[in-house]
């Protein structure tokens, strides 16, 4: 425990203490007067947003009624009269809304962080993972190949990560690339070539297959020759309309995406246990393997998606999302959530 010191005396705060303890301690401690219970984001991981207040005869049960358990920050002391002047922790927009994100392990950074950063108690449930293309030779001709082409499409992150990851462990000199013109669809997948070093001649308005045709039609492409990085499981919308277009298409499956079976968080249990506010599905993938985990909405819960794909996949389980983010991309999905959760607050 921690007793305040020279900020809570400048500030007229006596006898502030901050103890880190179990719910259970708050039973044993003595001379505990008014107490207010905050919790805070922590490097082992975000803890419940919610905030207990009571007092020495009341705090136990309320914290026991509330099914709360550690880690837990404790303040105690005359300092918890100053919380409505500091109060800024539970005015953020997503406060007290908890959040599933399905995307992989490897991916859901971003998301997490930014829904935290607003206020929200993130569940990570993953349903998938990026494993390599059952062709794996075909994927390195590909990669070897790439420079003889004249556009190089990228439709994801993890399409842009397998291939440079492939590229640079044959080639030493990003000049072996040649000098294919780069497409990709998404400010993500845009931001993932860039980091190689690599620039993009054609990002689409439109963050999705359809939206890449409409661009290319704009000119002609006949014969040109394209090299579509892909996932294994991807839509052919690409392939059919360049084609159409009269481009020469080879496809590069990059990766694959599975089922992702392990669950070493217990997240599962979480989020049938304690429920949520909202489901969150970044690709048809993500939908279709969620629900096959025998998993239903908690009840109250709504699903957001990414873009139209996403939502299809949704509708074709008979649940309608409750939004569907514009851009189609993970600064678009947060925006959607914080919209939607200031218009049903």
């Amino acid at each position: 425990m921690i007793r305040a010191g020279s900020t809570a005396r400048s500030t007229g705060m006596n006898n502030g203490i901050l103890g880190i303890i179990g719910g259970s301690g708050l039973y044993e401690l003595p001379g505990l007067g008014d107490t207010q219970w905050v919790t805070v984001d922590t490097p082992w991981g975000a803890p419940s947003d919610q905030i207990l207040t009571g007092t020495l005869a009341t705090m136990a049960d309320i914290v026991e009624k509330a099914k709360f358990t550690s880690p837990a920050v404790a303040v105690i002391g005359d300092v918890v009269k100053e919380r409505q002047n500091i109060a800024w922790f539970d005015k953020r927009p997503l406060f007290g809304r908890k959040i599933v994100v399905t995307r992989t392990r490897e991916q859901a950074g971003e998301l997490t962080r930014s829904l935290s950063d607003l206020g929200a108690d993130v569940l990570e449930l993953p349903t998938i993972r990026i494993e390599a293309p059952t062709d794996r030779l075909g994927f390195a001709e590909g990669v070897t190949q790439a420079h003889e082409y004249d556009w190089l499409i990228f439709t994801s992150p993890n399409g842009v990560q397998r291939f440079f990851d492939a590229f640079y462990a044959t080639y030493e000199d990003a000049r072996s690339l040649g000098k294919p013109q780069i497409a990709a669809i998404g400010e993500g997948t845009a931001k993932k070539i860039r980091e190689y070093r690599i620039g993009v001649d054609l990002i689409p308005e439109k963050f999705v297959a359809e939206g890449l045709i409409e661009a290319f039609a704009k000119d002609s492409i006949e014969n040109l020759t394209m090299l579509w990085v892909k996932a294994e499981e991807s839509r052919e919308t690409i392939y059919e309309g360049l084609m159409a277009l009269g481009a020469i298409v080879d496809e590069c499956v990059a990766y694959r995406t599975v089922p992702e079976t392990s669950d070493p968080n217990g997240s599962v249990a979480r989020l049938k246990e304690e429920g949520a506010d909202l489901i969150t599905f970044t690709s048809a993938s993500t939908v279709d393997h969620f629900f096959a985990m025998g998993v239903p909405l908690p009840e109250g819960c709504v699903a957001g998606t990414i873009g139209p794909v996403t939502s299809e996949a949704l509708r074709k389980h008979g649940i309608e999302p409750a939004f569907e983010a514009k851009p189609h991309d993970i600064p678009g999905l947060v925006k959607a959530i914080t919209k939607y959760f200031a218009k049903h607050s």
